[in-house]
């Protein structure tokens, strides 16, 4: 995989195949060493009527300004990239469900508080939904994210804007 492809060109995180990578790597390290690692997956609310709304350049910048936000608010250590249309992964090695919630919590609130314009410059709100996981010893990067998406997907229905675990 060529550089280009590990990274996503709207957002600026790694691309899906390259957190995927990524996170093979540090369940690797985690196996080896006995570490903690969590995941979320954060899936922006209601994009789709963002974009109905406002356009998709206006949707493009609620992307842009969530990756830089999510960016902001982990460590260095901390991996993110782009899993799909509107949803965002963050790994969190050494991190364990409780410290990725605190994490995840800031994350979603300051998302909540940011300042989101439209084409019109009027100010509008975007929220977020995230589903965490901790990885187990012995489990393989598609059964840590399957149990986040199952918490995402419980985050949706229990009124989204909040985290899940």
């Amino acid at each position: 995989m060529s550089g280009t492809e590990w990274f996503d060109s709207l957002t600026e995180l790694l691309s899906r195949q390259g957190v995927l990578d990524k996170l093979r790597e540090l369940i690797a390290l985690s196996e080896r060493y006995k570490h903690n690692l969590s995941v979320s997956l954060l899936d922006i609310d209601h994009l789709n009527r963002i974009n109905e709304r406002n356009g998709q350049f206006i949707g493009d910048a609620v992307l842009e300004n969530v990756a830089r936000i999510i960016h902001q608010n982990i460590r260095g250590s901390d991996i993110a990239g782009r899993y799909g249309d509107d949803e965002f992964i963050i790994v969190l090695p050494r991190s364990n469900l409780y410290a990725a919630m605190v994490t995840a919590e800031r994350i979603r609130n300051t998302i909540q508080n940011a300042e989101m314009k439209d084409a019109e410059e009027n100010m509008f709100a975007v929220t977020v939904s995230q589903g965490l996981s901790s990885w187990e010893q012995g489990e393989d990067a598609k059964a840590l994210l399957s149990r986040a998406e199952e918490n995402l997907i419980k985050a949706k229905q229990n009124g989204r804007n909040r985290v899940e675990m």
